[in-house]
């Protein structure tokens, strides 16, 4: 519903002036923002990617407590995966 006076465009300009001026008083807390995003993102993309070795390297059945070499290694991180879904 767009009232007397305020248009989507005028809305959405006073939105964009408030974030400007917001950028220029407190340039370091956007680049944190920022940051967190592309963190969040990167671990994102991380797990797609481990849960795709570990579909592809077929089923893991057990955990080991001190695992001897790379399958049993790959076992425990992907159970430990499986149970954190």
């Amino acid at each position: 519903m767009i009232h007397e006076g305020k248009t989507p465009s005028g809305v959405v300009g006073k939105l964009g002036a408030r974030v400007r001026q917001s950028v220029l008083e407190n340039p370091f807390a956007w680049l944190l923002l920022a940051l967190l995003l592309f963190v969040e993102y990167s671990n994102y993309k991380k797990g797609v990617i481990i849960d795709r070795v570990c579909e592809l390297t077929g089923p893991h059945d057990a955990a080991w407590s001190h695992p001897k070499n790379d399958r049993e290694e790959l076992d425990n991180i992907c159970v430990s995966r499986r149970l954190a879904d």
